[in-house]
């Protein structure tokens, strides 16, 4: 099932919005842990200007994808493979790789945790020529 996640500040874990069935468009699940594959990550323009101009949040930042596993589902090993990824909405207009200042737009998989109560993103990055 095609989904996007957020980090939900109120609740301290992963909201889990359906994009597709009975449910298209409301929250399906909370979760601490979250594997998605075919992976998008989105900024909507005007949520993120709409940041900067009243300094209050608002959920404008997703990671988009098909929903692999989630919390118990998952074996949360640590996930060695790929980047670490972030985003934050007075610095950066997209999701970048937190190693380099490179944009970050699609990955084949993606797991989003939670480490010592803070969002985390790691994503496997393509190398080029692959």
């Amino acid at each position: 099932m095609r989904v996007e996640c957020y980090f939900n500040l109120h609740k301290h874990v992963f909201s889990v919005r359906a994009l597709e069935g009975p449910d298209k468009g409301r929250v399906i699940l909370h979760a601490s842990n979250v594997l998605l594959k075919d992976v998008s990550f989105v900024v909507q323009k005007a949520g993120r200007e709409k940041v900067l101009r009243t300094g209050q949040k608002n959920v404008h930042a997703f990671v988009r994808g098909t929903l692999v596993m989630h919390d118990n589902e998952l074996e949360v090993r640590s996930f060695n493979e790929g980047s670490a990824v972030w985003y934050n909405p007075r610095l950066l207009s997209t999701f970048q790789l937190l190693a380099t200042p490179v944009p970050i737009y699609t990955s084949p998989v993606a797991f989003l945790f939670k480490q010592m109560g803070k969002a985390r993103i790691h994503a496997v990055v393509p190398q080029e020529g692959a």
